[in-house]
């Protein structure tokens, strides 16, 4: 696929074609990502710097990794980072890869709670620990409590705060939802993106997603709701009078069966629906009595 003797121009072309050509999309932009990764730079200084000739551990190591994409393993892991809400987030198979779509949870907290508020917030099977950390780096006076299930996504999370000079206020715990906490009102506000993906959909699902992010963190059983479903049943024996609950949904039967479980929980006082930028619902905020 690749000799010796190349530029940077020559890469960014040859990888694009066999990008595409194993039906890769966008093969450009994954092109760009993998080459700067090898050689360390920042995508912008591949177009200063075109014409360099590039050396053959540059070359080999851009080999295994287009190999590696055309297996439809995705860019974030083979580059270990994931830009989330402005921010780049260290990521690994441990952990599900930050999505566009769950920044919307992080735009209503931040809606919600002005700059110097100064309480405790939970982030609930928290991977990466990116929503935690961008409401950390964006709310200096909050602490954040990110915990996960998985020992090794907490290791991850870790990794970031520290990255991200964050370890005054952001404590990660290894727990299942909210078992190892002691049941007092503490958290002005509980955020999650909970796994809502129902088993027969996992052929629905894009196949780099189903191949190779944790399972654990993207379905949920036949219906798809039995953690939402304990979130909103035991956040609020944690949460302050008027604390917020933030939870991302996922179909339109998923946001039904949340709004229904809320109202049925007799907690909540109002819940609103969170839309992005394209008119689609992404998540619900609902407000203790």
């Amino acid at each position: 696929m690749l000799s010796m003797s190349y530029t940077i121009r020559d890469l960014l072309t040859l990888s694009t074609k066999y990008l595409k050509d194993k039906g890769i999309e966008p093969a450009r932009l994954d092109a760009e990502l993998l080459l700067a990764h090898c050689l360390g730079w920042r995508r912008l200084d591949l177009y200063l710097n075109m014409d360099m000739p590039v050396d053959k551990k540059t070359v080999d190591c851009l080999r295994n990794l287009l190999k590696r994409r055309a297996c439809m393993e995705p860019v974030a892991y083979l580059i270990q980072s994931k830009e989330f809400y402005g921010i780049e987030f260290f990521v690994t198979k441990a952990v599900l890869i930050p999505r566009p779509e769950t920044e919307v949870l992080v735009d209503a907290f931040l809606d919600r709670f002005p700059k110097d508020f100064s309480g405790f917030v939970l982030d609930l099977g928290t991977g990466s620990g990116a929503i935690a950390c961008a409401i950390a780096m964006h709310r200096p006076a909050t602490k954040v409590v990110a915990s996960d299930i998985s020992h090794e996504a907490c290791l991850v999370a870790k990794t970031n705060v520290v990255r991200l000079g964050l370890c005054d206020r952001v404590f990660v715990l290894c727990m299942d939802l909210l078992s190892g906490l002691r049941k007092r009102p503490l958290f002005s506000a509980v955020i999650s993106n909970p796994p809502y993906i129902r088993l027969d959909e996992v052929g629905l699902m894009d196949e780099g997603a189903r191949k190779f992010e944790p399972h654990h963190a993207l379905f949920c059983g036949e219906n798809g709701f039995e953690v939402t479903r304990k979130i909103i049943e035991i956040a609020p024996q944690f949460m302050v009078p008027k604390g917020k609950l933030f939870l991302e949904v996922g179909s339109q039967m998923h946001l039904a069966k949340t709004e229904e479980c809320i109202e049925a929980c007799g907690r909540f006082e109002k819940c609103d629906k969170l839309y992005d930028f394209g008119g689609r619902v992404r998540g619900i905020c609902a407000q203790l009595f």
